[in-house]
């Protein structure tokens, strides 16, 4: 990306998309100040679709090995550009293809932070749910519909992130008008994707915070 494609309209919708904040997990903590003596079977009991599950398990494993072998290569080639353009002995050439280089990292790193944080907030209502379910609470089973939801959405995000970084380590050269497009559309999908993924987890934590609720008026009665 050269000192032009830099205050391009392409690299404005850059600046602006991934400066403004993709999100903010939120607060799942869950007051469990009850207690509760005996763990609820359902979490040991198979289910009639647990085949069903355990293929979609697999599948959505395939697709999150795939796509870390895609941001691998991509980041290899990201790497051998830095080393390439160390040959340059024009020293203007060289800042250029630095700068470009930096600011198609900087491009990545924000999106994978921002994936990241939702991620982990996935992970945090994982555990709370298997911590409730062990304390009593019934867990409902459309906690199970929203949880399979934000992990698709944030796949789909990373399947998005792995492709823009492809286009962006194909050269330190200016993108084409088509690739401008491509990783525009893909920016604004991936952000779209991890406010949708992170509104599931949110909806999920009210269940569950609901579901908490009910078990801890049902204790007192």
């Amino acid at each position: 990306m050269t000192k032009k494609i830099t205050y391009s309209f392409f690299a404005i919708i850059f600046i602006f998309i991934l400066s403004t904040s993709f999100v903010s997990a939120q607060n799942y903590s869950i007051d469990d100040s009850f207690s509760a003596s005996n763990a609820i079977s359902s979490f040991s009991n198979t289910t009639p679709n647990q085949n069903v599950q355990q293929q979609k398990n697999t599948d959505i494993q395939n697709t999150k090995d795939e796509i870390k072998s895609i941001r691998e290569t991509a980041k290899q080639k990201m790497s051998d550009l830095k080393v390439k353009m160390q040959l340059l002995k024009d020293k203007n050439k060289l800042k250029i293809q630095q700068d470009t280089i930096a600011k198609r990292e900087q491009i990545l790193e924000k999106i994978d932070n921002a994936i990241m944080k939702v991620d982990g907030l996935k992970d945090k209502v994982a555990a709370e749910v298997l911590k409730l379910g062990l304390k009593g609470v019934v867990i409902p089973d459309s906690t199970k519909d929203l949880s399979s939801q934000a992990e698709s959405k944030l796949t789909q995000a990373n399947g998005n992130v792995a492709e823009i970084n492809t286009i962006l380590s194909n050269s330190t050269s200016e993108l084409s008008k088509d690739d401008k497009i491509t990783v525009a559309s893909l920016i604004s999908d991936t952000q779209a994707l991890i406010k949708d993924s992170q509104q599931a987890l949110n909806d999920e934590i009210s269940i569950l915070k609901q579901a908490l609720a009910e078990k801890t008026q049902k204790d007192i009665q």
